[in-house]
């Protein structure tokens, strides 16, 4: 049956809710893998767990692709798109932006290649003058000017957080509650609209078990630079990260946090939640994610991992696919690696944006008991 067509504004830049992908055949075991087409080794590596993953990598082939936004070509018509959605990214508080970084004992290892052979979170920018940026500065940089793009105000709040962390020292313990940002100001706390502000104090959104010792408190930023002055401005402690199984549950304790922030969002008037998790994607158990990002399907959050480091995420390209309709995957230094870094970062990004808000509403809507006459 052909899927039914959305008829609005304009049904070429919203041709469906839930397109339709035809399924990829398995690959002969007579044939070369070399010469496969890159769909069949996807399917392959599918097949196997991830373990062609390492090749699949070396062989330059793309994240296996999500069912959402293929249609859309540019930033233009993904900016449309999202108007259409009624996803008003210019209305101050519409779209709420979260932002985590993800600080396992992963990131140690996994910039041979992307950050000559330093941890990921390695920083020269006090070192005899020089400002060489690490990967997560320059994911945050450029994840501003890619929102730019679509139309987010310079100045959007955005919540910051940490996981995968090693406990804090007991000095530092951070206790729910308000916490103040070294370097913030009391025009910063009273919203503050420039984009050179620091960041703000927010209430504390975490438990009170004891397991605050796993997060930074929320921290409310004003604008993209803002968050990268607060990423500046962490201890060295955070990143000392957690290792091996310990860490392998940080995505999924992630998205589970940022649905209870989307939940709070959604009470408080927001339209959509955007939680934007940087992350080597090293290590992570994917059936906790998935089970986590189902959990929080009912929810007004669209989730975007982005790969930083050497890689391979082709393990997030498979839970994007499986959990298209709040989850999306990109491997952010191949987005950027082209003519308009900015703009080929909002479309990777943000393309799946308008199809998930209409999914949700037309699961929702599906959901309603038929009225009664």
């Amino acid at each position: 049956m052909k899927p039914r067509e959305v008829r609005g504004p304009s049904t070429r830049l919203l041709p469906s809710v839930v397109p339709v992908v035809a399924p990829t055949p398995a690959p002969s075991p007579s044939r070369n893998p070399r010469h496969l087409p890159r769909s069949l080794l996807s399917a392959s590596s599918d097949t196997l767990g991830g373990a062609l993953d390492g090749a699949l990598e070396a062989m330059h082939v793309p994240l296996k692709p999500h069912p959402y936004g293929r249609h859309l070509a540019d930033a233009e018509q993904l900016a449309l798109a999202l108007a259409e959605a009624g996803i008003e990214v210019t209305q101050p508080g519409q779209v709420r932006l979260c932002l985590g970084f993800d600080c396992s004992a992963a990131n140690r290892k996994a910039g041979s290649k992307i950050f000559s052979g330093k941890p990921l979170h390695a920083s020269t920018a006090h070192q005899l003058g020089l400002a060489d940026p690490n990967p997560y500065q320059l994911a945050i940089f450029f994840l501003g000017k890619a929102l730019e793009v679509v139309g987010v105000p310079a100045g959007a709040s955005v919540r910051c957080f940490c996981y995968n962390t090693q406990p804090p020292p007991k000095a530092e313990w951070l206790a729910p509650g308000e916490r103040d940002v070294p370097g913030a100001t009391a025009a910063d706390a009273a919203g503050g609209d420039g984009p050179s502000a620091t960041a703000a104090t927010a209430p504390s959104q975490l438990p009170a078990d004891g397991s605050a010792a796993q997060w930074v408190e929320p921290v409310v930023c004003v604008g993209m630079a803002g968050a990268l002055d607060y990423y500046n401005s962490l201890p060295s402690y955070m990143f000392r990260g957690v290792r091996g199984p310990q860490g392998s549950h940080g995505l999924a304790e992630a998205v589970r946090y940022g649905g209870a922030i989307a939940k709070a969002d959604e009470a408080a008037g927001g339209a959509r939640t955007l939680l934007l998790l940087l992350t080597p994607a090293q290590g992570f158990d994917a059936a906790a994610a998935k089970a986590a990002l189902i959990s929080t399907r009912r929810l007004r959050v669209s989730v975007v991992a982005l790969g930083v480091g050497d890689g391979p995420f082709h393990e997030l390209g498979r839970l994007a696919a499986a959990c298209p309709h709040n989850f999306t995957a990109v491997d952010f230094h191949e987005a950027i690696d082209g003519k308009f870094p900015d703009r080929d970062l909002a479309l990777a990004a943000l393309r799946t944006l308008p199809e998930q808000v209409l999914a949700r509403e037309l699961h929702q809507n599906s959901a309603k008991p038929p009225a009664v006459d």
